[in-house]
């Protein structure tokens, strides 16, 4: 596989119990993840890490690394680090931006100007066709519109958008190896053939509710 030998470090640590972004974020201060992963353990709980979490590091759950090095291997695929220069700049500003971004699609379209669009996901009949316009109106002067894949307004923005041929990014609160809800498959194949898919969580999560307002 064609693949940075650093990113199954990157995908290990991001799959240990106990490390969300903001540890995982201190880990990279610390060290690069490869080099975390021969760190002692007196090291490794001076970093503040819990016995659990240093566990796993010292027996990385290499199969499932595996299979998401053979997602990525897929057609338009991509994984990005918080080091590369194509990891949306902007998004390193927040207090605890995502260390890995999974993308399916144009990779590049999240460097182009963006305006996001979300709302009720019980809408009523107006509030679609609002959103609708406003995003095809915003797309055809050549903003990318941003949106949740949701039901309801992203849904109706993410359309808007792709009826006048326009740009438009789907940030999904799932793995990306599925589909929330799932009678958005077509939609989100859409998005992914003219746009970009874009998700924190590697292939194989499910919907959870806590993933949605983070996302």
């Amino acid at each position: 596989m064609n693949i940075d030998p650093a990113q199954k470090y990157w995908l290990a640590l991001l799959r240990t119990p106990g490390i969300g972004s903001k540890t995982f974020l201190k880990c990279l201060d610390f060290c690069p993840p490869e080099q975390l992963f021969s760190e002692s353990r007196e090291t490794l709980i001076k970093l503040g890490l819990r016995a659990q979490t240093i566990d796993a590091i010292k027996k990385p759950d290499w199969d499932t690394v595996e299979q998401d090095l053979l997602w990525r291997e897929q057609k338009d695929n991509h994984i990005l680090l918080f080091t590369d220069t194509d990891y949306p700049s902007q998004l390193k500003e927040i207090p605890d931006p995502p260390p890995i971004l999974f993308a399916r699609g144009d990779v590049d379209l999240m460097q182009f100007p963006q305006l996001a669009i979300v709302g009720s996901r019980n809408p009523s009949s107006s509030g679609i066709q609002i959103a609708t316009d406003f995003a095809s109106s915003l797309a055809s002067t050549g903003f990318t519109i941003t949106s949740g894949l949701a039901l309801g307004i992203d849904a109706a923005s993410h359309r808007g958008a792709l009826a006048v041929q326009g740009k438009t990014i789907a940030v999904t609160g799932t793995g990306l190896d599925r589909v929330y809800p799932a009678t958005h498959k077509e939609l989100a194949t859409e998005i992914a053939n003219t746009g970009v898919l874009v998700s924190e969580f590697p292939p194989g999560t499910s919907a959870k509710a806590n993933h949605f307002p983070r996302r």
